[in-house]
Protein backbone atom coordinates (compact mmCIF):
# COMPACT_ATOMS: atom_id res chain seq x y z
CA UNK A 1 0.00 0.00 0.00
CA UNK A 2 3.08 2.46 1.29
CA UNK A 3 4.50 1.74 -2.77
CA UNK A 4 1.00 2.15 -4.53
CA UNK A 5 0.92 5.41 -2.95
CA UNK A 6 4.56 6.65 -3.34
CA UNK A 7 3.43 5.68 -7.26
CA UNK A 8 0.48 8.30 -6.44
CA UNK A 9 2.67 10.86 -5.52
CA UNK A 10 4.88 10.65 -7.98
CA UNK A 11 1.96 11.08 -10.22
CA UNK A 12 0.72 14.00 -8.76
CA UNK A 13 4.45 15.03 -8.68
CA UNK A 14 4.87 14.74 -12.89
CA UNK A 15 1.75 16.48 -13.47
CA UNK A 16 2.60 19.22 -11.79
CA UNK A 17 6.08 19.63 -13.37
CA UNK A 18 4.16 19.28 -16.79
CA UNK A 19 2.13 22.40 -16.00
CA UNK A 20 5.06 24.21 -14.61
CA UNK A 21 6.84 23.77 -17.63
CA UNK A 22 3.42 24.73 -19.62
CA UNK A 23 3.24 28.02 -17.49
CA UNK A 24 6.73 29.11 -18.02
CA UNK A 25 8.08 27.90 -20.71
CA UNK A 26 11.13 30.41 -20.62
CA UNK A 27 12.73 27.17 -18.74
CA UNK A 28 12.60 25.15 -21.92
CA UNK A 29 13.57 27.98 -24.63
CA UNK A 30 15.12 31.44 -23.95
CA UNK A 31 13.58 33.15 -26.27
CA UNK A 32 9.86 32.63 -24.30
CA UNK A 33 9.05 35.67 -21.98
CA UNK A 34 9.27 34.63 -18.19
CA UNK A 35 7.05 34.55 -16.24
CA UNK A 36 8.48 35.91 -13.14
CA UNK A 37 12.23 37.43 -12.07
CA UNK A 38 13.73 38.81 -9.46
CA UNK A 39 12.45 42.38 -8.48
CA UNK A 40 14.78 45.35 -8.50
CA UNK A 41 14.39 46.50 -4.65
CA UNK A 42 15.70 49.52 -2.68
CA UNK A 43 17.52 48.85 0.45
CA UNK A 44 14.64 50.88 2.41
CA UNK A 45 11.94 48.42 0.25
CA UNK A 46 13.86 45.24 1.30
CA UNK A 47 12.52 43.12 3.98
CA UNK A 48 14.33 40.38 5.85
CA UNK A 49 14.35 37.37 5.54
CA UNK A 50 13.36 37.69 1.73
CA UNK A 51 14.78 40.69 0.21
CA UNK A 52 15.02 39.36 -3.23
CA UNK A 53 11.88 39.30 -3.99
CA UNK A 54 9.64 38.00 -7.08
CA UNK A 55 7.88 40.02 -9.65
CA UNK A 56 5.40 38.40 -11.98
CA UNK A 57 3.86 38.75 -15.28
CA UNK A 58 0.19 39.88 -13.72
CA UNK A 59 -1.41 38.70 -10.14
CA UNK A 60 -2.80 35.91 -11.77
CA UNK A 61 0.51 34.47 -13.06
CA UNK A 62 1.46 35.22 -9.13
CA UNK A 63 -1.04 33.47 -7.75
CA UNK A 64 -0.26 30.41 -9.98
CA UNK A 65 2.79 30.08 -8.95
CA UNK A 66 2.29 31.00 -5.15
CA UNK A 67 -0.37 28.01 -5.10
CA UNK A 68 2.63 25.42 -7.23
CA UNK A 69 5.50 26.25 -4.39
CA UNK A 70 2.69 26.21 -1.43
CA UNK A 71 1.33 22.73 -2.85
CA UNK A 72 5.04 21.38 -3.12
CA UNK A 73 6.48 22.89 0.34
CA UNK A 74 3.48 20.25 1.07
CA UNK A 75 3.97 16.90 -1.20
CA UNK A 76 7.48 16.68 -1.08
CA UNK A 77 7.71 16.08 3.18
CA UNK A 78 4.94 13.43 2.36
CA UNK A 79 7.30 11.48 -0.47
CA UNK A 80 9.89 11.42 1.76
CA UNK A 81 7.51 9.97 4.96
CA UNK A 82 6.01 7.31 2.70
CA UNK A 83 9.12 6.46 1.31
CA UNK A 84 10.33 6.06 4.65
CA UNK A 85 6.91 4.25 5.91
CA UNK A 86 7.87 2.02 2.35
CA UNK A 87 11.57 1.15 3.76
CA UNK A 88 10.23 0.12 7.95
CA UNK A 89 10.96 -3.24 8.02
CA UNK A 90 8.28 -5.85 8.28
CA UNK A 91 9.88 -8.98 10.10
CA UNK A 92 7.01 -10.82 11.47
CA UNK A 93 5.17 -10.75 7.66
CA UNK A 94 7.64 -11.00 4.93
CA UNK A 95 11.13 -12.89 4.58
CA UNK A 96 12.68 -10.07 3.12
CA UNK A 97 12.04 -7.28 5.74
CA UNK A 98 13.00 -4.28 2.94
CA UNK A 99 11.62 -4.37 -0.24
CA UNK A 100 13.15 -3.72 -3.80
CA UNK A 101 11.39 -0.84 -5.28
CA UNK A 102 11.23 -0.99 -8.83
CA UNK A 103 12.99 2.35 -10.86
CA UNK A 104 9.99 4.47 -10.80
CA UNK A 105 9.77 4.40 -7.01
CA UNK A 106 13.25 5.28 -6.61
CA UNK A 107 13.14 8.70 -4.20
CA UNK A 108 16.64 11.07 -4.54
CA UNK A 109 16.52 12.21 -1.39
CA UNK A 110 18.49 15.57 -2.16
CA UNK A 111 15.17 16.55 -4.04
CA UNK A 112 12.92 15.96 -1.67
CA UNK A 113 15.44 17.61 1.76
CA UNK A 114 14.13 20.12 3.99
CA UNK A 115 16.93 22.16 2.65
CA UNK A 116 15.03 21.87 -0.80
CA UNK A 117 11.39 22.62 0.61
CA UNK A 118 12.75 25.45 2.83
CA UNK A 119 13.25 26.79 -0.44
CA UNK A 120 10.22 26.16 -2.18
CA UNK A 121 8.76 27.81 1.46
CA UNK A 122 10.76 30.67 0.69
CA UNK A 123 9.97 31.19 -2.81
CA UNK A 124 6.41 31.60 -1.69
CA UNK A 125 7.24 34.63 0.78
CA UNK A 126 9.28 35.96 -1.95
CA UNK A 127 5.92 36.26 -4.15
CA UNK A 128 3.58 36.93 -1.97
CA UNK A 129 4.10 41.11 -1.37
CA UNK A 130 3.84 40.82 -5.31
CA UNK A 131 0.93 39.01 -5.06
CA UNK A 132 -0.49 41.22 -2.52
CA UNK A 133 0.18 44.45 -4.38
CA UNK A 134 -1.93 43.18 -7.97
CA UNK A 135 -4.78 41.07 -6.59
CA UNK A 136 -8.11 42.13 -6.06
CA UNK A 137 -8.97 39.09 -3.88
CA UNK A 138 -5.97 39.38 -1.23
CA UNK A 139 -8.42 36.26 0.33
CA UNK A 140 -6.28 33.86 -2.27
CA UNK A 141 -3.54 34.47 -0.41
CA UNK A 142 -4.26 32.86 2.86
CA UNK A 143 -3.71 29.60 2.02
CA UNK A 144 0.15 29.65 0.69
CA UNK A 145 0.64 32.15 3.90
CA UNK A 146 -0.82 29.48 6.05
CA UNK A 147 1.38 26.26 4.59
CA UNK A 148 4.64 28.31 4.63
CA UNK A 149 3.86 29.71 8.63
CA UNK A 150 3.21 26.47 9.69
CA UNK A 151 6.23 25.03 7.86
CA UNK A 152 8.52 27.71 9.48
CA UNK A 153 6.87 26.98 12.59
CA UNK A 154 7.42 23.22 12.74
CA UNK A 155 11.01 24.11 11.72
CA UNK A 156 11.14 26.64 14.79
CA UNK A 157 9.71 23.61 17.09
CA UNK A 158 12.07 20.99 15.86
CA UNK A 159 15.35 22.70 15.66
CA UNK A 160 14.72 26.16 16.94
CA UNK A 161 15.76 28.05 13.63
CA UNK A 162 12.97 29.53 11.45
CA UNK A 163 12.17 32.96 13.94
CA UNK A 164 12.78 35.49 11.21
CA UNK A 165 10.59 33.46 8.87
CA UNK A 166 7.79 33.23 11.11
CA UNK A 167 8.20 36.84 11.91
CA UNK A 168 7.95 38.06 8.37
CA UNK A 169 4.90 35.71 7.99
CA UNK A 170 3.40 37.50 10.82
CA UNK A 171 3.98 40.81 9.40
CA UNK A 172 2.42 39.64 5.94
CA UNK A 173 -0.55 38.69 7.73
CA UNK A 174 -1.38 41.56 8.98
CA UNK A 175 -1.06 43.88 5.30
CA UNK A 176 -3.13 41.25 4.25
CA UNK A 177 -5.98 41.89 6.76
CA UNK A 178 -5.42 45.56 5.83
CA UNK A 179 -6.27 45.12 2.33
CA UNK A 180 -8.63 42.85 2.89
CA UNK A 181 -10.73 45.34 5.23
CA UNK A 182 -9.58 48.48 3.05
CA UNK A 183 -11.68 46.67 -0.08
CA UNK A 184 -14.28 45.01 1.77
CA UNK A 185 -14.38 49.12 3.02
CA UNK A 186 -14.22 50.11 -0.61
CA UNK A 187 -16.92 47.42 -1.20
CA UNK A 188 -19.51 48.68 1.32
CA UNK A 189 -19.03 52.11 0.47
CA UNK A 190 -20.88 51.97 -2.56
CA UNK A 191 -24.28 51.20 -3.76
CA UNK A 192 -25.56 48.82 -6.09
CA UNK A 193 -26.48 51.20 -8.63
CA UNK A 194 -22.43 51.79 -8.60
CA UNK A 195 -22.11 47.91 -9.06
CA UNK A 196 -24.07 48.03 -12.03
CA UNK A 197 -22.97 50.81 -13.89
CA UNK A 198 -18.99 49.41 -13.46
Amino acid sequence: MAQDLLGNCFNVERMLDEWHLTVNPAMLDATQPMAYWIEDQEGADAQIPFADTFAFRDSVTAVMFLYYWATLVLLYPSIEKVNLAVFQPVVDAFPQIYPNLPPHLQVDPLKYSAKEVRELAANVCRGLDFALNTTVQPDLLAFPLYVVDEFYKEINSSTGDGALEIMWCEAFRARLTSKGQDIADAVQGRSWVDFGQS
